[in-house]
């Protein structure tokens, strides 16, 4: 109901009636020879619309905090539901991260077997350095 009031009596229309209430009432003054009535009649009336204003806007602003609260959790919901998301994705990447660390080092090793294996299966080779024959190169000294 607060929310219905609150439209009516923010709208353009609203205004133009308090507009007129006005003045009608300052066009009366003359009739009633600005007397105490005359004053304590929107003095009165402008006190009740205002003490009623104050409990209105009261309203409104604790509804919209609430509306506010509700959003902010709604929010901090979805943060924390990214959050653990976000961590679940940190270690399934460190999971992989490691797997692929541990594939490394036997693909290392499987290739140090492999040369290993290799080295055993060829036929010892000749020095292209070979010991200088006898005579050959050597100079007497005497």
């Amino acid at each position: 109901m607060a929310d219905g009031v609150a439209q009516i009596a923010c709208s353009f229309e609203a205004f133009l009636v308090a507009c007129v209430v006005v003045v009608i009432w300052a066009a009366t003054g003359p009739h009633f020879d600005y007397s105490d009535t005359w004053q304590l009649i929107i003095n009165t009336g402008t006190t009740i619309i205002t003490f009623l204003m104050a409990f209105l806007i009261g309203a409104n602003q604790m509804r919209q905090a609430d509306r506010d609260r509700s959003s902010l959790l709604t929010l901090k919901a979805e943060f924390e539901d990214m959050a653990a998301d976000h961590a679940k994705l940190h270690d399934e990447h460190r999971a992989m991260h490691t797997e692929s660390t541990e594939m490394h080092a036997e693909q290392v090793q499987m290739h140090a077997e492999m040369k290993a294996a290799i080295a055993l299966l060829k036929p010892p080779t000749a020095s292209i350095w070979a010991p200088p024959l006898p005579g050959m190169g050597e100079t007497d000294a005497g």
